[in-house]
């Protein structure tokens, strides 16, 4: 059923009867009826008119489906429907969070510098290493927009390896003994 939480909710509560929301479930589905039912006629007219892909006229089909659409039929609900919105909202969110952490880590290091200097190729080697993936990562998403390309995908397929990487310079640092720290 197409209730929404809120009316459960509400009728869990007796604030509401489970009567009328049964009521404002079958309107519901009627609209929905009814919307179909034009689209299916569209459809049927389409095909006894021998319609093809390029014979079609999309700016009417489109203006018919704009005024079924005023008329009070809804054919998708962009909000109900388009998960992937949500998922590339939160790899967004994600990535901001992970570069204003690695911002950080760099502003650290700069001040860390200041309190107690470190060799000049040393403070480099370290701030590099954000710079680079922060670099990479806006190279990449800069080159699939030239090309026209998905960046979500090409991107999935290269941090493993830049994980995998990273990972076997932190134990090549361990094993050089150049990421101990200073003894005090």
């Amino acid at each position: 059923m197409d209730i929404s939480i809120e009316e459960m909710r509400a009728l869990f509560e007796k604030r509401k009867s489970l009567q009328f929301c049964l009521e404002q479930h079958l309107g519901e589905l009627e609209r929905r009826r009814e919307g179909l039912v034009k689209m299916q006629e569209m459809c049927e007219r389409l095909i006894a008119e021998h319609q093809s892909l390029d014979t079609l006229n999309a700016e009417n089909c489109l203006e018919e489906i704009e005024q079924m659409e005023k008329e009070g039929a809804r054919f998708m609900d962009i909000k109900k429907t388009d998960i992937r919105k949500k998922r590339r909202t939160g790899a967004i969110i994600g990535a901001v969070v992970m570069i204003l952490l690695m911002g950080f880590t760099i502003g650290l290091m700069l001040w860390a510098n200041t309190q107690d200097p470190i060799p000049t190729g040393l403070l480099i080697f370290l701030i590099a290493i954000p710079v680079v993936i922060i670099g990479g990562i806006l190279a990449s998403y800069i080159y699939c927009r030239t090309k026209k390309q998905a960046f979500m995908p090409y991107f999935d397929l290269v941090m493993p390896a830049v994980s995998f990487a990273q990972g076997f310079g932190r134990f090549g640092c361990f094993f050089a003994g150049c990421c101990y720290g200073r003894y005090i």
